[in-house]
């Protein structure tokens, strides 16, 4: 398999229900493509920024323009791309999939899925640390260096 060529980071705002299998109402979404060139030389300044997305859901649903607007993002980003989400497995992709499912879409093959929370648990060691990880997330700090993250991308920090 060649190197993924762009990180895509994406995290779905939900409507807190306790029952993650039966979470369908999503309230917004965000996106945010790293190109693998930005990892490699952060202090480039000439790396490709490949841009972010923040999409609100006012009916709670994916619609069919939404999904457009999604998969031509992920479409127009230098290929192999790989979707992240802490807590992907148990969550997000669960509920993009249903949600494109009742619409009658779906990625393209190729886009890969990865959940950052078991890059925690490989950096951590210990289970119960990446627990404590997953605790701190629902906490609201993985979203806040998500922000610092997208102002620092656009100069904006």
């Amino acid at each position: 398999m060649p190197p993924i060529n762009t990180f895509v980071f994406f995290d779905f705002g939900t409507l807190r229900n306790q029952d993650l299998d039966t979470c369908d109402s999503v309230t917004d979404l965000c996106l945010q493509a790293i190109p693998r060139q930005q990892y490699l030389e952060p202090t480039n300044t000439n790396a490709p920024r490949n841009g972010k997305i923040y999409l609100k859901f006012p009916t709670h649903r994916i619609r069919i323009e939404d999904f457009n607007v999604i998969n031509n993002f992920i479409n127009k980003q230098e290929k192999p791309v790989c979707l992240f989400a802490h807590n992907g497995n148990r969550f997000d992709f669960a509920i993009m999939k249903r949600h494109f499912e009742n619409i009658n879409v779906s990625l393209a093959d190729d886009v890969l899925v990865a959940d950052s929370m078991y890059a925690f648990y490989d950096i951590l060691e210990d289970r119960r640390q990446g627990e404590a990880v997953r605790e701190i997330y629902f906490k609201g700090i993985l979203h806040q260096l998500m922000h610092i993250h997208f102002m620092m991308s656009t100069g904006e920090w």
